[in-house]
């Protein structure tokens, strides 16, 4: 807060004689004295400008021109010296100073200008005094409120140290995590998760310091690493002084302290869920339960419990990422997952491993997080905790197919798809090239010996159905069939045979392959002899 006018005015020991009242609460930033006509060029604004007048105009339209480049230059208030050049204050001067708006005084002969200037010198130097003591005062207030474990007494005294303010900590994402203050309806806080995201790429840097006569909005990042841990907000109705902001300053630092000890706890957390994770993974119940304790968390059931292992593949940064979010859904009762560190390739990939309680509304929670980040996931088969570990080899084969658009592969759905899902694309399609090479040299228009297998082994072996199915005569069927087996140098009477013809057709034609068949069984089976 600065000294005005008007304080100055009312010090009883200057005997100061205010004519005209202007804009008696503007600062008074100094005191300047001159007797030049045009002092403008050495004054910055906000001065008090003392003059005996000995150079004063003589006419009312100069004292208008005189009086008119003070108030444009920001003179604050013009004193003028009666008792040695003029008897009292000219004439024309009042008016003048009336029109311009701008405060006129007289300043008795027994008051020196120099007693002005000190006196406007020592009030600056006691608001310093007060401002300094204030500062410290509320700085220890904050201080002592930063005992409390939780961060909340800072929240709480920094809001009743800013009259009408909402105070607030705000997630990564903008979500409110504690909050103290008026705040009807959301109203404060409405905006404030895009505010947030909007400087979250800039880390460390970014901030939001908006403030004027219609309120202010101050966002600032809390922590003491390269990525903030959360965010200090303010919203003010009303535009924030000095002091107001100096208590922002030093709860932004005692905040940070406070959410860097968060981060440290949640670093030990971490490497205590990772050591945990690694023990079930071994099929360690005790062992893993005693550091789930540890670190306050659901202990798992027993051995026999259901469990799926997930595995994420993606940049470091979004699986750390997913990860903290993860974190968050532990603070739901009674649901178990296990998070591991974020392991980093040669090639700069990463991947998370994580085991998981198999809920599938849990599973899904837990994928939609992944996703969010950018992850991919493959989620492993439904295993006894004592087998979590297979779980975690089908999780790294379903991950392995996750790609494009399709971003969480359950190992569950490859099985269901048959055998041919579970091999490397490119083996796959040269085992099946491979295997079908002498029929498709031979294949011709009139032979069709592909779509005639096929429709052999999707009707299991009977010839009725299938030259039912094609619409040839049934001995031209045989003939087909033992031009096939001429080709293979086998007979499809082998069981291992018409499996491995059945996995070929389905790689290199999948959807003709998939195609349901009334009464299909295996295609292993004499469908001649059990088929209707």
């Amino acid at each position: 807060m600065m000294i005005t006018v008007e304080q100055i005015l009312a010090l009883p020991r200057l005997k100061l004689d205010a004519r005209v009242n202007g804009n008696l609460q503007a600062q008074v930033r100094w005191v300047a004295v001159s007797e030049l006509q045009d002092p403008t060029a050495y004054l910055t604004g906000g001065e008090i400008l003392l003059t005996t007048g000995i150079n004063a105009p003589r006419d009312s339209a100069a004292w208008d021109t005189y009086v008119r480049r003070l108030a444009d230059r920001g003179v604050v208030a013009l004193g003028f010296g009666v008792g040695l050049s003029h008897a009292d204050i000219p004439a024309g001067l009042p008016d003048a100073a009336g029109k311009a708006g701008l405060t006129l005084f007289a300043v008795p002969e027994a008051t020196p200008f120099l007693d002005i200037i000190k006196a406007v010198a020592n009030a600056q130097v006691a608001q310093e005094r007060a401002a300094a003591e204030s500062m410290l005062a509320t700085q220890r207030a904050l201080t002592k409120a930063a005992t409390e474990p939780d961060g909340t007494g800072v929240i709480r005294r920094l809001a009743a140290l800013i009259p009408g303010a909402w105070v607030g900590v705000l997630g990564v994402d903008g979500e409110v995590e504690m909050g103290s203050g008026p705040d009807a309806a959301g109203t404060h806080t409405a905006g404030l998760a895009g505010l947030v995201r909007r400087i979250r790429p800039a880390g460390m840097r970014g901030s939001v310091s908006d403030s004027g006569p219609a309120g202010s909005t101050v966002i600032h990042p809390l922590g003491l690493r390269t990525v903030p841990h959360s965010y200090l907000a303010v919203v003010s109705p009303h535009p924030l002084d000095g002091a107001a902001r100096g208590a922002i300053t030093t709860s932004v630092a005692l905040l940070s302290l406070h959410s860097e000890r968060l981060t440290e706890q949640a670093m030990i957390r971490r490497k205590i869920r990772a050591g945990a994770l690694a023990l079930a993974l071994n099929g360690e119940l005790r062992s893993c339960n005693a550091l789930v304790a540890i670190a306050g968390e659901s202990r798992w059931r027993s051995a026999s419990q259901k469990v799926r292992v997930l595995r994420a593949g993606g940049t470091p940064e979004q699986l750390e990422e997913a990860s903290r979010r993860l974190e968050g859904l532990l603070q739901q009762p009674r649901r178990r997952l296990l998070i591991g560190a974020v392991e980093q390739a040669a090639d700069g990939t990463a991947f998370l491993q994580l085991l998981i309680e198999d809920i599938p509304a849990w599973i899904g929670q837990v994928a939609s997080v992944l996703h969010s980040c950018g992850a991919q996931t493959g989620v492993g088969g439904r295993k006894p905790f004592a087998d979590a570990a297979a779980s975690g080899v089908e999780a790294r084969d379903a991950l392995a197919r996750t790609g494009g658009s399709t971003h969480t592969v359950y190992w569950d759905s490859l099985v269901s798809a048959g055998i041919a899902q579970l091999l490397p694309a490119e083996t796959a399609r040269a085992y099946a090239d491979g295997l079908l090479a002498p029929l498709q040299a031979a294949d011709s228009p009139g032979a069709r010996l592909l779509p005639t297998l096929q429709a052999f082994l999707s009707h299991n072996g009977n010839r009725r159905r299938t030259a039912a199915r094609l619409g040839i005569h049934r001995n031209t069927l045989i003939q087909r069939l033992g031009l096939i087996e001429q080709c293979l140098g086998r007979s499809l009477e082998e069981p291992q045979l018409r499996a491995d013809l059945w996995i070929a057709l389905r790689i290199i034609s999948p959807s003709e392959a998939d195609r349901p068949r009334s009464g299909q069984a295996l295609p292993g089976r004499d469908a001649d002899a059990t088929v209707p």
